[in-house]
C-alpha cells in the first residue's frame, strides 16, 4: 500500500509538473515543421528523464520494514552532490514505489543510440522551455531490481521479460491553441492522459532498452478526446554514462493524440 507521505510526494510532483507547463520554444522555431501550436496528432513522443532537469524528482518509498517498528524506510530526493545522477546501486524491493518525473518531446527528437539524452540529435540542449509537456511516473516495483551491469549483495537486473514495475504514467502537454474550449472567455483546456500497465525488464546497459511496455490502457483528457486510448509500445533507454545516465522513453499510441 502507497505510504500517505508517499501519496503527497505524488501530488506535490503532478502539482508542480503542472504548474511548470512551457511556452512556445526555440526548439519549435528551429524545427518549423513541428507546430505544436497548431494542434497537431501524432501517435508517437519521446520522454527524457534529465536529473539535470528543471523540476526533476526522484523519489522512493522502497519497501523495507524497520525489524520491530513494522514501519517502511523512505528515502527521498536520491540524487546528491556527492554521488549525483539517477541510478546508485540499490535494490528496489518489491512492494516499494518510486517516483520519477520528466518532459515530453516530439517522436524522433532523440537518437536512442547517442551518449547524452539532455541534448537533441542535432545537439540542442533539451529544456523545459523547448518540451511540449511534463510527464510523471508512478511505479510499484514488482521484483527485486538493482540498476548495475555487475551484482550488488548477489543482486542484479531482472531476467529479460520479467514482469518488473506496475506503473502509472502521466502525459500533461502544455496548453496551446489546440485546446481552446471556444467558450466566451476563451480559456484554455486541460490536455492529459493517464496510461497504466506493466513494464518487463530488457536490458541493463548504455544505450540499450531497458524495459519494455506493451498494450497499456490509457484515459484521455479534454483535447484529445475524453475517452481511451492505449500505448501500444514502450521502450525505456539508458544513456552511455550509466554511472550518471539520463533516460529516454519512446512512447507509440494506438490512436493519435492531439499536442
Amino acid at each position: 500500500m502507497i505510504s500517505q507521505l508517499f501519496k503527497k510526494s505524488i501530488f506535490a510532483a503532478i502539482v508542480t509538473a503542472c504548474a511548470l507547463q512551457a511556452s512556445d520554444s526555440d526548439y519549435d522555431r528551429a524545427h518549423h515543421h513541428h507546430h505544436h501550436n497548431s494542434g497537431s496528432r501524432t501517435r508517437m513522443v519521446q520522454v527524457v528523464v534529465n536529473p539535470a532537469a528543471q523540476g526533476f524528482q526522484f523519489q522512493i518509498n522502497n519497501g523495507v520494514v524497520v525489524p520491530g517498528t513494522g514501519t517502511i524506510v523512505t528515502a527521498t530526493n536520491l540524487v546528491s552532490t556527492t554521488n549525483g545522477g539517477l541510478i546508485r546501486p540499490i535494490t528496489l524491493n518489491p512492494g516499494g514505489n518510486t517516483l520519477l518525473t520528466g518532459l515530453i518531446f516530439p517522436a524522433d527528437t532523440v537518437n536512442p543510440s547517442q551518449a547524452s539524452f539532455a541534448v537533441s540529435k542535432n545537439g540542442i540542449p533539451l529544456t523545459q522551455q523547448n518540451s511540449i509537456g511534463n510527464f510523471v511516473q508512478v511505479a510499484e516495483i514488482l521484483t527485486p531490481t538493482t540498476f548495475t551491469t555487475t551484482p550488488v549483495n548477489g543482486n542484479t537486473f531482472p531476467t529479460m521479460g520479467t514482469a518488473a514495475q506496475d506503473v502509472q504514467w502521466t502525459f500533461s502537454f502544455n496548453n496551446n491553441n489546440c485546446c481552446l474550449q471556444g467558450n466566451s472567455n476563451n480559456s484554455s483546456r486541460i490536455n492529459t492522459l493517464v496510461a497504466f500497465g506493466i513494464l518487463n525488464a530488457g536490458t541493463f546497459g548504455s544505450n540499450q532498452v531497458a524495459f519494455t511496455g506493451q498494450n497499456m490502457p490509457a484515459i484521455q483528457a479534454s483535447a484529445n478526446s475524453n475517452g481511451t486510448n492505449a500505448i501500444t509500445s514502450a521502450q525505456v533507454f539508458f544513456s552511455q554514462d550509466i554511472a550518471n545516465p539520463q533516460m529516454l522513453i519512446n512512447v507509440e499510441f494506438q490512436d493519435p493524440i492531439r499536442i
